[in-house]
């Protein structure tokens, strides 16, 4: 449970970060990159959380 709740703030940690980039450079093909990258992350822990076989 304990690994789950470091993963979600890891997650939180890693989009906080990359949307102060986002905000403050302000270029459309940097926000395209920091986009996928925090769906890839996301999509990544939302098959972790809910993988099947223990």
């Amino acid at each position: 449970m304990l690994d789950k709740v470091m993963a979600a703030l890891a997650l939180l940690g890693f989009t906080g970060f990359v949307a102060v980039m986002a905000w403050f450079v302000r270029e459309p093909d940097l926000i395209t990159v920091i986009v996928v990258c925090v769906l890839m992350a996301v999509y990544d822990f939302y098959r972790q959380l809910f993988k099947r076989g223990g």
